[in-house]
């Protein structure tokens, strides 16, 4: 009797202990689900989010320097198949720029939202800037101004004043009269280096043209006194294309100050006033945006590697102590299973021992045959049964 409690108490333990194993098993592969989701989970911020964000704002940042190297090419060498390129470049902006704000509107993050919509106001003002700069382009005189000066009023006047030479050649008598053939011929020379030495500093804004222009132009004052000074003497009805003269000089030098005034300054050309004070210093605060936008993914990809190594670290202690404490569970339950085959064989043991005995004391040894205690155990049983 004492050794079948045993067996009943070992069975219940052994049952305990198999609830036990499966209980931790369970909870490996819950550990193991859970954490796999979880690590699924930021590996697609990762990947869906941080990552193309981050690619996407240097890619933009890209796009932009591109399209201003070609529009800077097109401002030189005015060739049409820059403007394509820039075209491209324009449409590789514009995509690039729907991906972060769609990517930003698929993921809740305030902060880039509204970084962003800074960023897509910068990139407005570039562009339109840009626009401005492609104007310019086709407008040289908008665009250098002291161009637009020489070429409205400083050649027509030039040209003037050279026909106006050219008359007093003409009509004055100067064959008898060397000298004033030579200043006559002189001041027709400085006139004209005049005029060459204000092209060539338009061309080339070089300084030393201006000392040039003043120089030749006392040249042209002092042959144009003594021009002036043999007329009034001589053909006095010449002198009034000399104050024709005088007066276009006037007008001309007037317009050779703004001129030299405005191409010597940093507003010599529109499209370099536009690069630097407007498109550089947005272009800068755009590539800030986007540095600091690319930092910040940089950073959260640095956290989710960080959270995810300390996550899979924390799993795999927990699957490896439950993998023991399970091992251990195990080995109890092999333990508790061979003592239960053992009391279990005990107790068929002692059984058959209990029923060879009964039979023994019921039964003749020689005949086999039921005795006086065998009928009167059944009598009993019939008795008690009625």
């Amino acid at each position: 009797m004492e050794n079948e409690t045993n067996v009943t108490a070992v069975k219940n333990k052994l049952w305990f202990a198999v609830a036990a194993v499966a209980l931790i098993l369970i909870s490996i592969a819950l550990v193991s689900i859970i954490s796999f989701s979880n690590t699924q989970q930021k590996l697609a911020k990762v990947t869906q989010q941080y990552q193309p964000k981050m690619l996407s704002a240097m890619q933009l940042t890209t796009h932009f320097y591109h399209s201003l190297s070609v529009l800077g090419n097109y401002m030189v060498e005015q060739d049409e198949y820059n403007i394509v390129l820039y075209s491209d470049k324009v449409n590789d902006i514009d995509s690039t720029l729907d991906e972060l704000i769609e990517l930003t509107e698929k993921n809740n993050e305030p902060q880039d939202a509204t970084q962003l919509e800074l960023i897509r106001t910068l990139v407005n003002e570039i562009k339109s800037y840009n626009r401005d700069m492609l104007k310019l382009a086709a407008d040289v005189k908008r665009n250098m101004p002291a161009v637009g000066i020489a070429a409205d009023w400083m050649e027509p006047q030039g040209v003037e004043m050279t026909h106006l030479l050219s008359d007093i050649k003409a009509e004055a008598k100067i064959s008898s009269q060397y000298e004033f053939a030579r200043s006559l011929d002189n001041l027709l020379y400085n006139w004209a280096m005049v005029i060459s030495q204000v092209r060539s500093y338009l061309a080339f804004r070089n300084d030393a043209a201006v000392d040039d222009i003043y120089l030749y132009l006392e040249g042209v004052k002092q042959h144009r006194n003594e021009v002036g000074a043999y007329l009034k003497t001589h053909q006095p009805e010449l002198l009034e294309l000399v104050e024709e003269f005088n007066d276009g000089l006037t007008n001309y030098e007037s317009y050779l100050t703004q001129v030299i005034d405005v191409h010597g300054s940093s507003q010599w050309r529109a499209d370099s006033s536009l690069m630097r004070e407007q498109i550089t210093p947005t272009l800068r605060k755009l590539t800030l945006e986007l540095d600091e936008l690319v930092t910040t993914q940089k950073l959260r990809i640095d956290k989710s590697n960080q959270e995810l190594s300390a996550q899979i670290a924390t799993a795999e202690k927990t699957i490896r102590i439950s993998m023991i404490v399970a091992l251990i569970v195990t080995l109890v339950v092999f333990l508790l299973i061979i003592r239960t085959r053992g009391l279990m064989s005990l107790v068929k043991l002692q059984q058959l021992q209990k029923a060879k005995i009964q039979h023994a004391a019921q039964h003749d040894s020689l005949t086999g045959i039921p005795n006086r205690a065998y009928f009167n155990e059944r009598l009993l049983e019939i008795v008690a049964s009625r």
